[in-house]
């Protein structure tokens, strides 16, 4: 599959969602809980978000996998941010055991932002996944977050944070300058 790595482990069987007749919400949570643990169980069980920069790279973010990918126009692997299954709060790593990186943005130049919703921070990588530097931390003030799920780039290079938890966007400049709160 043009050196994608697999989203479960090579032995399983694609799964299928199945049309359920008007389910009762204590189904659905039986439901919701058997498939988080069949997910769970996968190598790299959901993919959260994808970006595609000027050249046609391919970025994806798992959340429970841990793990940022960049993929070229062909879908071959060209590098990977974090570990398979281990979470973290250094720079190599996302999350904790139940969220890793959701929203990944890329900007004209090539940077990566990734949203690190359970640690609080946008991390930010240049075009070949080395680390350049961390935006924000725990908190409600400015250059603080509560649970940032998107991150977005716009055409003059500024970045849009949606700090979820604090109910609101952050904007900061190409330089990472606090500029607004909407």
């Amino acid at each position: 599959m043009h050196g994608i790595p697999p989203l479960c482990g090579e032995d399983e069987q694609p799964r299928r969602m199945i049309p359920m007749p008007r389910l009762r919400l204590g189904y659905f949570i039986l439901i919701v809980g058997v498939m988080s643990l069949v997910v769970a169980a996968c190598a790299e069980p959901i993919v959260l978000h994808v970006a595609v920069d000027g050249s046609d790279n391919i970025y994806v973010s798992t959340t429970l996998g841990y793990r940022v990918l960049k993929l070229n126009a062909t879908g071959e692997a060209q590098w990977a941010v974090g570990t398979p299954g281990v979470w973290g709060s250094d720079n190599a790593h996302f999350g904790d055991w139940w969220s890793g990186p959701n929203d990944v943005a890329v900007d004209a130049s090539g940077n990566v932002y990734v949203a690190d919703t359970a640690n609080c921070r946008v991390q930010i990588f240049n075009s070949s996944g080395n680390y350049v530097t961390t935006l924000g931390s725990y908190g409600s003030g400015n250059y603080q977050f509560d649970g940032p799920h998107g991150v977005a780039i716009d055409s003059s290079g500024n970045i849009y944070v949606a700090d979820t938890e604090n109910y609101r966007v952050q904007i900061f400049n190409s330089s990472q300058v606090y500029v607004a709160t909407i």
